[in-house]
This record gives structure tokens, C-alpha cells and sequence, in this order.
């Protein structure tokens, strides 16, 4: 199960990207909201998102709620991490902290 929800919160940072990508390359089309519906990331982000939540369901279905809830934060591990690699954004170590914080977090709760 812990394997299933770090791969959830894994699709949902990539699905971010995606969105952000597709958004952006979406602004230099003309045709209003209509115009995303030809951006191939734009694309691939909502059909990962309905995989993803259809994956959420069936872990739902097989968990208790309170005990898998908390592993979503690691997609904040996982955006930091992709936001560096694919937005070659600066990481401060604020930041690095809070994910110390947050994984130390889900270590507690899923205790």
C-alpha cells in the first residue's frame, strides 16, 4: 500500500508539471479556453489525473482513510524535487527543512 501511495503522490507532482507546462504553452495560441484541449501536456495531465484518482479510489477501498491520507504529502517531496530538475527552480534550505519536517511527519502518523 505504501508503495501505491508514493506512486500516487509521484503522479500527482508530475501531473502538476504537465499542467504547468501545458499551460503555459497554451498562452501563446489564440482561441481562448478551447486552445489547451491541443496541448499535448495539457492532455496527459487529465488523463493522469482520472488514472490517479481511480488509483486513490481503490486505495480508499482497501484502507483506512487516516492511515493513507498523510503519504499524499509526499507529492510536496516530489514537486520540490521536479520543480529543481524540470524548472530549474532554487531549492533554499527552508524548503529542505519543510520536507524534513514533512517526511518526519508521515513517519509519526503511520506509526
Amino acid at each position: 500500500m505504501i508503495y501505491w501511495m508514493i506512486l500516487i503522490s509521484f503522479g500527482l507532482s508530475v501531473y502538476q508539471v504537465l499542467l504547468k507546462i501545458g499551460i503555459e504553452r497554451g498562452k501563446v495560441k489564440e482561441g481562448g479556453l478551447i486552445k489547451y484541449l491541443f496541448v499535448w501536456q495539457f492532455i496527459v495531465a487529465n488523463v493522469l489525473m482520472l488514472i490517479l484518482g481511480l488509483s486513490w479510489a481503490f486505495v480508499l477501498q482497501k484502507n483506512d482513510f487516516i492511515k493513507v491520507y498523510p503519504l499524499l504529502a509526499f507529492a510536496y517531496v516530489w514537486s520540490l524535487i521536479l520543480a529543481r530538475l524540470v524548472f530549474h527552480e532554487k531549492i533554499s534550505w527552508n524548503k529542505l527543512i519543510g520536507v524534513g519536517f514533512i517526511i518526519a511527519g508521515i513517519v509519526v502518523a503511520n506509526a
